[in-house]
């Protein structure tokens, strides 16, 4: 038989707070290789962030490369259409014993990495990692992809990027 369910009941004890999560992660990936033969660098569809104004962000990309010739360095660029304060990059790709030094605080796009170290006609992976403090204007950090010659290079599928925010 319906009735009245009575007064509420107090709220029990709060458990401790953690401490706060991190502000979370975006991420992209290849969904089909890229095969370049020109030198100018265009960009790589899929692999881009939106970038808020007033926001400093951390990334990562992991790229899987292959090139048709053993004198061919597969090469990339990042560029950003909005406002920069502070923007360091660094890349390290196959090949190399040491990154390349990382870029120094610019504020122009874009970052270009042209490697004189060839990885060969081998599949090799190519990370590319910095961090990015965006002025008042937000815009889309996008990545690009390059031969040194006119040989062709690929970034395979299944490529990926991941951005967090701080």
């Amino acid at each position: 038989m319906p009735g009245n369910d009575g007064a509420q009941g107090q709220q029990g004890i709060q458990g401790v707070q953690g401490p706060p999560g991190a502000a979370g992660s975006v991420k992209c990936r290849l969904a089909a290789d890229d095969a370049r033969s020109v030198t100018a660098k265009n960009n790589l569809t899929g692999m881009a962030f939106v970038l808020a104004p007033n926001t400093v962000y951390s990334y990562e990309f992991v790229l899987y490369t292959t090139a048709n010739a053993t004198t061919v360095g597969v090469q990339f660029s990042e560029t950003f259409d909005g406002t920069v304060t502070a923007w360091r990059s660094q890349f390290m790709g196959p090949g190399m014993a040491t990154t390349l030094p990382p870029t120094p605080d610019a504020t122009a796009s874009p970052h270009d990495f042209n490697p004189l170290a060839s990885q060969g006609n081998v599949a090799g992976e190519v990370r590319i990692s910095g961090t990015i403090e965006v002025g008042a204007s937000g815009g889309t950090l996008q990545l690009q992809h390059g031969s040194e010659t006119a040989t062709l290079t690929t970034v395979l599928r299944g490529s990926w990027g991941v951005l967090y925010q701080h």
